[in-house]
């Protein structure tokens, strides 16, 4: 039997190597390639993704770097990212092939899974100190303003069902991996006015991927195998009345969570507006040109082929709407879509955060707090609540969702659906693999 005699460190740079990635430029796609290896497999939880960001100005001042909150003192430029998913935000399609170019997995809206579950299992603590080394996030607005006004470097740890599920990869038996990065677009990626003003950018340079390898002391033949992990497939839809109903085909053998998050239609691809908010639904203002107020959700309902599923009864918030507290059942079933609740350690959710605490009523500006504009909330149902690793299947049913709110009927909210499903991927002897679930 082959035994492991040691740990290879490796770095990869891209296939298409460039000075700079840019959606702007028309080249937001970075490539990576392995080659078969017969005595080594990869650790895919070592690997990291590594590079620089820039913030730069547009027009004729693309050289120059944001300079929010004036710190220069030359006249202010607001450009930042979002403060908790920061540099992860770059991140729009993460693609897994081997070298014959059959797909083994892709994340889409890689960076909007991350605003849902980061700050859900991210405490302030921990935002302040590793999360701003891994990741560039940072415990408040300010202090991301003030890093986005230099470069910065990134180590980002890589998400999806296969990377995560912590068995080595034969890369023999895979037929060699492909992984490719594509970026999102900077409307989407940049906040703030002077990005609005002269449509900033930013830029990524000096890429690379690192991890280990795992070496033998014998080839490792190429075997049929079965690898089997949760990944993450998402949908979207909009909500635009005080009760509406929406279906999708999720055509999913076994699913064990589905988390929603809202976020108000005019708001994506905006320089203007944030992004990757998890707020509650919006209603826009008399004249319908700002989201200025909350529609709070009074009920929902989870369907499935038109029965309730799982859960035998409408979830009701009246009461807590009424008398104006907190979401207590709705917001413990959106964390417990993420992970079981009786799991959580850390976590950015806080009464002051939720709205449901009041804030210190001193100078805030000497206080070390969250932002307490930005709750983390959503709609959401755990179809594994024993933790036993097994779905409920879609595949031939319909997956609905009725929704009862204060929504005013004139003002549109996107629906990120996403649904943690059990897949796996067959590989075969020959290095040819096949998605299954």
């Amino acid at each position: 039997m082959s035994k492991i005699i040691g740990i290879e460190k490796f770095i990869n740079f891209p296939i298409n190597r460039v000075n700079n990635y840019s959606f702007k430029n028309n080249n937001p796609l970075i490539q990576f390639r392995f080659e078969s290896q017969s005595t080594k497999k990869i650790d895919p939880t070592s690997l990291r993704l590594h590079g620089v960001l820039r913030l730069q100005q547009g027009g004729v001042n693309q050289d120059k770097r944001p300079n929010n909150l004036d710190t220069n003192g030359s006249g202010a430029y607001a450009s930042r990212l979002n403060d908790r998913v920061a540099v992860s935000s770059i991140i729009d399609i993460l693609r897994l092939r081997n070298n014959q170019a059959e797909m083994i997995e892709e994340v889409k809206q890689y960076s909007q899974v991350l605003s849902i579950i980061s700050p859900l299992q991210t405490s302030y603590d921990q935002f302040k100190t590793w999360s701003q080394n891994k990741f560039g996030s940072t415990a408040n607005i300010d202090a991301q303003k003030v890093i986005c006004n230099q470069d910065m470097e990134f180590s980002l740890p890589l998400r999806s069902g296969l990377l995560m599920n912590g068995q080595l990869l034969n890369l023999s038996s895979l037929g060699g991996l492909q992984m490719s990065i594509l970026l999102n677009n900077d409307q989407q990626v940049l906040q703030g006015g002077g990005a609005a003003g002269d449509n900033g950018s930013y830029v990524v340079s000096d890429v690379f991927l690192s991890g280990d390898y795992y070496v033998f002391d014998s080839p490792q033949p190429p075997v049929a195998s079965v690898i089997q992990y949760p990944a993450f497939n998402n949908f979207s839809s909009v909500l635009n009345s005080g009760d509406d109903s929406s279906s999708l085909q999720l055509a999913q053998r076994s699913v064990r969570s589905i988390t929603i998050k809202s976020i108000p239609s005019s708001h994506l691809n905006n320089y203007n507006q944030d992004g990757f908010s998890t707020g509650k639904l919006q209603n826009t203002n008399a004249g319908g040109t700002a989201y200025d107020s909350d529609a709070d959700v009074l009920e929902y309902t989870f369907l499935r082929g038109s029965v309730k599923y799982p859960k035998q009864y409408t979830t009701n918030e009246r009461q807590a709407h009424n008398s104006d507290r907190y979401e207590g059942k709705k917001n413990r079933d959106f964390m417990n879509s993420v992970r079981p609740f009786y799991s959580y350690t850390n976590s950015l959710v806080s009464p002051v955060l939720q709205g449901a605490l009041a804030h210190f009523t001193g100078d805030t500006k000497k206080v070390d707090v969250a932002a307490i504009d930005k709750p983390i909330t959503g709609l959401a149902v755990n179809l594994d609540d024993m933790a036993t690793g097994q779905g409920a299947d879609y595949m031939s049913q319909v997956y609905s969702l009725r929704v009862v709110s204060e929504n005013d009927g004139k003002s549109p909210n996107n629906l990120l659906t996403f649904t943690l499903s059990n897949q796996g991927l067959a590989v075969k002897a020959q290095g040819q693999v096949q998605p299954i679930q």
